[in-house]
């Protein structure tokens, strides 16, 4: 029985370590794909960021959102520009700018910064006061 367990157990251990290494992988590939000419604000924190707002809006972030952007404005992000951002996007595209939006918005950022929704401010930067990781480690 014990060396069953044993047998069984490595496996686990095994497929855990290829899936972890799997994730890692579509993460950068991500990473690369969409935002390689940005790389401050290249983390799992902003792909993280990203999904929700898709999911939340229905419509696509991409690096050329952020293209006329300086490097220091795109470092200095905050949760009000993400959100002029998104309204803008949706404006362009004849959607509906809903009355919701900016509550969205925060829940968005809560969830995927794990932050309260209490600290969440138009001026909050999302690296210097969100705690958004900087770059991959």
């Amino acid at each position: 029985m014990g060396e069953w367990l044993r047998w069984a157990f490595g496996w686990a251990c095994g497929a855990l370590a290829v899936l972890k290494f799997a994730a890692g992988l579509w993460c950068w590939v991500e990473l690369r794909r969409k935002w390689l000419e940005l790389p401050e604000l290249w983390g799992v924190d902003w792909l993280d960021i990203v999904f929700r707002v898709e999911r939340a809006f229905g419509m696509p972030l991409t690096a050329a959102d952020f293209a006329g952007w300086t490097t220091g404005a795109r470092v200095g992000l905050t949760a009000g520009q993400l959100w002029e951002l998104v309204a803008d996007k949706l404006r362009g595209a004849g959607a509906e700018v809903p009355a919701d939006g900016w509550e969205r918005v925060v829940a968005v950022l809560s969830e995927a910064l794990n932050v309260r929704a209490e600290r969440i401010a138009t001026e909050s930067r999302l690296c210097a006061d969100l705690d958004m990781g900087s770059g991959p480690e």
